[in-house]
């Protein structure tokens, strides 16, 4: 089975706003391959907010595909692919949203929460952010950060 672990970030407070995605294939527990995508949002509008956050900004896009060209790139990949996201009801949410506001359909695959199986796993780490459950030395690393950051950290298994 094909595992894929996606991240997306929005120009905006709409879901249907993605400006960036990342996606790393997962091969026997390891990072097998990363791929980012800029992506031009609808109206290529960004909030303050989302810009302070995750340092993307309108320039960076201006050239980028929207969101159908990169999604019929990807499709191939994540059709039938277990997708893996850290706050999956996000990052799925993201597709569905967006897909239906440039009408395309969006790629059917099974996807997992690695928040909620953090949870599962780690209880007394709550509340399971990227950074609690990677511990403190790799904090600096997210910190204004492509989509493809928590990837790296997603294939990889915490020992304790």
């Amino acid at each position: 089975m094909k595992v894929i672990a996606i991240d997306f970030e929005t120009a905006n407070e709409q879901r249907a706003s993605p400006c960036s995605i990342g996606l790393a294939w997962i091969e026997d527990g390891e990072v097998a391959r990363v791929e980012h995508h800029y992506i031009r949002p609808p109206g290529n509008r960004f909030a303050g907010f989302n810009m302070a956050f995750h340092g993307i900004r309108p320039e960076h896009v201006a050239d980028a595909d929207e969101w159908p060209d990169v999604l019929e790139r990807l499709r191939p990949e994540l059709e039938g692919a277990l997708v893996l996201a850290h706050n999956a009801s996000f990052d799925i949410s993201v597709i569905r949203r967006t897909s239906e506001h440039y009408g395309v359909r969006a790629p059917s695959f099974d996807y997992l929460c690695t928040v909620q199986v953090a949870r599962s796993v780690w209880p007394e780490r709550a509340p399971a952010g990227t950074a609690s459950m990677t511990g403190p030395s790799t904090v600096g690393t997210l910190t204004r950060a492509p989509a493809t950051a928590s990837l790296r950290l997603t294939g990889r298994s915490r020992r304790t």
